[in-house]
């Protein structure tokens, strides 16, 4: 386990899954900012509308979709001002329903995952430079290659 190839994979995963949630929350970021200043409508074949503006994702079903000037089913966008949503809101009356979910928090949560995931990948892969166990850090030196680890037992 000592050796140069091997100690490359030591947290590997750790590391990857750590800049995905680190890059997943800078595309919601990226998505929150933008839908500050534009509008981004997708209306389904089933008349479900999915929506990003003002800072927040929503969808939204109706029987009276159909009647909206401005949508047709595919892809709209437009710039439009509207206010920030900054917490969640759900309505519901007769026959048409709609939740909308706040961007913001989203990235937040997805760094404050992502770091320490990172952060414990990058130590466990330095630990296993130098030749100290990947878990506790004691150092192996002098332990046969596939000796376990005399402190922690891995």
């Amino acid at each position: 386990m000592n050796d140069e190839h091997s100690s490359k994979r030591v947290g590997r995963k750790r590391r990857l899954f750590g800049w995905t949630l680190i890059a997943l929350g800078l595309l919601v970021a990226g998505a929150w900012a933008w839908s500050l200043k534009w509008r981004l409508f997708y209306l389904t074949p089933q008349r479900t509308v999915f929506q990003l503006s003002g800072g927040c994702a929503g969808v939204a079903t109706s029987l009276s979709i159909q009647e909206h000037p401005r949508l047709h089913e595919g892809m709209v966008t437009e710039s439009h001002r509207q206010p920030i949503l900054w917490s969640w809101e759900f309505y519901a009356s007769g026959n048409m329903r709609s939740i909308f979910v706040p961007l913001w928090p989203i990235p937040f949560v997805l760094w404050a995952a992502g770091v320490p995931l990172l952060r414990s990948g990058i130590v466990a892969r330095r630990r296993a430079d130098t030749g100290a166990c990947g878990k506790c850090g004691y150092s192996l030196a002098g332990l046969g290659v596939d000796a376990k680890c005399p402190e922690c037992g891995k």
